[in-house]
């Protein structure tokens, strides 16, 4: 493998699920946007839209009613356990959640590159960042998620949410789980 600084942040990232008190700066957040506004996208057409939360509250409200749906809906006491057994902040403790969204009747390929790169980038200055995309099943498929979606993201007028980005500082360095290459075919 040819290394490089791209190759090296691609190859060290990890996905955080636990981060340090303290919102990241403004100028980390632009840092992160810039460089997801820096994706491409079919024939140019930046098909995408980004809600950032950054206030506890909101947060910790969408936790709170995402726990209880899950907890309500679980389908044994093992699966309440499970949840039980993971934090019940849906930012796992982060400061930032970027919420992206795409149009509806377009696909979801360019809002993807344009979070790759906000990972990516977020990595590369020294932030965790984690996809949230379980908490999809409560914002999307649920009444009262959407009613929440329509109130504190504003999304525009036929979009729809993809999933979320957590950032914030790491509190933890997990190592690399095993990759495969076997459905490769050159």
């Amino acid at each position: 493998m040819i290394w490089n600084e791209v190759t090296k942040a691609i190859a060290d990232r990890r996905s955080i699920r636990a981060y340090k008190a303290g919102q990241i700066t403004e100028e980390e957040l632009e840092t992160v946007l810039e460089c997801g506004f820096l994706a491409p996208s079919g024939a140019n057409r930046q098909q995408w839209f980004l809600s950032v939360v950054q206030d506890a509250a909101v947060l910790d409200d969408l936790s709170e009613k995402a726990y209880a749906w899950r907890v309500a809906n679980a389908g044994s006491q093992e699966e309440i356990d499970r949840i039980n057994s993971r934090p019940k902040s849906v930012s796992m403790g982060a400061p930032t959640v970027i919420f992206c969204a795409y149009p509806s009747e377009e696909s979801p390929v360019n809002v993807s590159f344009l979070a790759e790169n906000m990972v990516l980038a977020a990595h590369s200055i020294g932030l965790g960042s984690l996809f949230l995309g379980g908490i999809m099943a409560y914002m999307k498929g649920t009444p009262e998620g959407r009613e929440w979606v329509g109130k504190n993201l504003r999304l525009p007028e036929g979009y729809e949410l993809a999933y979320g980005l957590a950032v914030g500082y790491p509190d933890e360095s997990p190592a690399a789980k095993p990759r495969e290459r076997k459905l490769v075919r050159i």
